[in-house]
């Protein structure tokens, strides 16, 4: 074997952003057939391999291709945690759909995206290794989800 074996995880989210910008380079094109033959490959789709198939779906320039996601939608709602205070690593529908014009944003409707505590946060649903992480990860989500809800259309 000449090196180890290639992931979806990180080379789809790479191409995917390298899609986005427009990047003009050789790797690209080679990732992306990468990401193609995997794509067909799959079976299981695991959260943070659904982060990257569905950032390289976004914006992969073969809109007609991209129509791969249909494929997917099952194994994708199999992994998004619907209630918002589910306890463990839980993966939402606003992590999987950050804005509405994403392909993720077919898989859910408008009352999903409302999952805001009583004191205006989000928290984050993974084992926090020590109690002062757990703050700061919650500011991080809190921005996160602020963002997203802009990207809606639900804040000014």
């Amino acid at each position: 074997m000449d090196g180890p074996p290639g992931s979806l995880v990180p080379t789809a989210t790479l191409a995917g952003q390298l899609h986005r910008i427009g990047h003009d380079h050789p790797w690209p094109a080679r990732a992306t057939d990468f990401c193609w033959n995997a794509i067909d490959d799959l079976t299981d789709v695991t959260p943070y391999v659904a982060y990257a198939v569905l950032t390289f779906l976004d914006h992969v320039p073969d809109r007609d291709r991209a129509a791969a996601f249909e494929r997917l939608r099952k194994p994708l709602l199999d992994r998004v945690a619907l209630d918002p205070h589910a306890p463990g690593e839980a993966h939402f529908p606003l992590d999987y759909a950050p804005t509405p014009h994403c392909l993720a944003r077919r898989l859910f409707d408008d009352a999903l995206i409302d999952a805001q505590d009583d004191d205006g946060g989000w928290r984050v649903n993974f084992p926090i290794w020590t109690p002062i992480t757990g703050h700061e990860w919650r500011g991080h989500a809190t921005v996160e989800r602020l963002i997203t809800l802009r990207a809606y259309g639900r804040l000014g």
